[in-house]
């Protein structure tokens, strides 16, 4: 009998600091508009602050400057992609892509 065919797995792929990233779609909740943080005192560089989430509050990180490839300016450019991993839930900060470039 011969084996079923592997499952696909379905991603959502992006860039940072000029390096390709892939997320499973299954941890990805919400990709949102970047909108400004609230700051906490003495953390990391990379922790860039926390939004509300609908009542939960999300970690926002500067995925560059957690992975030592230099920090980057939020601005109205950029988007948040909240994922999960088991049950903590966090925000990747990242670029928005160009329409012609989906």
């Amino acid at each position: 009998m011969p084996d079923p065919a592997p499952a696909l797995l379905e991603v959502i792929s992006f860039h940072v600091a000029g390096q390709s990233f892939c997320l499973d779609v299954r941890q990805v909740r919400e990709i949102r508009r970047w909108s400004p943080v609230t700051l906490l005192p003495r953390t990391p560089a990379y922790m860039l602050g926390v939004i509300n989430l609908r009542g939960a509050v999300i970690p926002v990180l500067d995925l560059a400057a957690r992975l030592g490839l230099g920090e980057t300016r939020p601005s109205e450019r950029h988007v948040i992609i909240v994922a999960t991993l088991g049950a903590q839930a966090a925000g990747l900060r990242r670029r928005r892509r160009h329409p012609e470039h989906p």
